[in-house]
């Protein structure tokens, strides 16, 4: 019996085929590139090692969490700020409003109100009201962005390797248009494993009314052990945000006790959670097959890379691991672009399994029969 995967883009085939270990070993380097290296400045990396143990297999990348900020409404149309957060003094709490109003006038919005205020800590707060329009004419309104996480399912068994497949992914990230804030390595279970945030178009369905403007609260992901370091990485990730195109508020360290400080942004964008949809998704792939060696699953890994970048999905990362029979497999993990489809959305991409229809007595006969499918949906 015969069996064979292949990605087909909605109304057009898209063909399976093989690139050599050379061209697959070229796009590897083209993907380790500049990107990557200039992410290393911000990555989090804890100290130490562990002893090396093998590859675990894959598990599927964690759903995302966006939290929308509940404003207290403002005058019509406006939206009130105003972080939780307090200055000891006065002049603190006037540089960082200041720098807040900056940023929303530099975003196309119209500051209607900014004051402050003593909170009953004794401290001082600030709060502040805009809303859009009457801005400076030549700013770019807030677009509609989001920020998703990307969490590997891979666990290595030393932080070293950990932070290669980081950097490989980053650029993959990079590569696909995609601008990744933030990256970084963890101990997870008996190994190391890393995780990253990047910026990404929203589609709204076709006929939906235009999404308002929104209030964003996105807790960047790893933990840090002094609020002194967590706070000297803020202008790197508000640098990697205005490249992302996001409408920053206000950047912040939140101290959630001992050894667990993080960076907090607050963002505006045009985006409605559970109604619109990321342009790109990341999805999982896992072959069904199993290989007696190693080499045998990376050469079809590999093949599987160069079907998935000629249907126009993009892969983040893949790897090659050791099965509890002791053979081997391989999965992909894959950016699904979405499109509008009649009056929803959905993926742009179909995957389907198919399998032979009458078992083949010979191997030979088999990839046969293989081949012709493949070239038949090639046409």
């Amino acid at each position: 019996m015969i069996k064979t995967d292949y990605c087909t883009a909605i109304g057009e085939r898209a063909r399976l085929c093989r690139v050599s270990l050379a061209e697959t070993a070229e796009r590897l380097r083209r993907y380790c590139g500049a990107a990557a290296e200039s992410l290393a400045a911000c990555l989090g990396r804890r100290r130490g090692r562990e002893p090396s143990r093998p590859e675990a297999a894959p598990r599927a990348p964690a759903p995302p969490v966006v939290q929308a900020i509940a404003v207290a409404p403002g005058r019509q149309g406006a939206i009130a700020y105003s972080p939780a957060l307090g200055w000891q003094t006065r002049e603190l709490a006037q540089g960082d409003l200041s720098a807040c109003v900056d940023r929303l006038e530099a975003a196309g919005l119209a500051v209607e109100e900014a004051r402050i205020r003593q909170r009953a800590a004794g401290d001082y707060g600030f709060s502040i009201v805009f809303k859009e329009g009457g801005g400076p004419a030549e700013a770019p309104a807030p677009g509609p962005l989001t920020i998703r996480p990307y969490v590997s399912g891979r666990v290595f068994p030393s932080q070293d390797a950990a932070q290669t497949a980081l950097r490989r992914c980053a650029a993959a990230f990079a590569d696909a248009g995609l601008v990744v804030v933030n990256a970084a390595t963890a101990a997870r279970g008996p190994g190391w494993s890393f995780a990253l945030e990047h910026s990404v178009d929203v589609l709204r369905a076709p006929g939906a009314p235009a999404a308002a403007l929104r209030l964003f609260r996105h807790r960047c992901q790893g933990a840090y052990a002094s609020t002194a370091e967590c706070r000297a990485l803020l202008p790197l990730f508000q640098e990697a945000l205005r490249r992302a195109r996001l409408a920053v508020v206000h950047a912040y360290v939140l101290d959630e006790g001992p050894g667990n400080c993080r960076p907090v942004v607050d963002y505006i964008s045009r985006y409605e959670p559970g109604r619109d949809e990321p342009a790109a998704q990341v999805r999982t792939y896992r072959a069904e097959q199993s290989y007696p060696l190693a080499s045998s699953a990376q050469a079809e890994r590999d093949a599987r890379l160069a079907a998935f970048a000629g249907a126009g999905a993009r892969a983040v990362d893949s790897h090659v691991f050791e099965e509890p029979s002791g053979h081997y497999s391989f999965s992909i993990d894959y950016l699904m672009p979405m499109q509008a489809l009649n009056a929803g959305l959905g993926e742009a991409l179909v995957f389907e399994r198919l399998a032979g229809e009458e078992p083949s007595a010979f191997e030979t006969t088999a990839r046969a029969e293989l081949a012709e499918e493949v070239r038949r949906l090639g046409e």
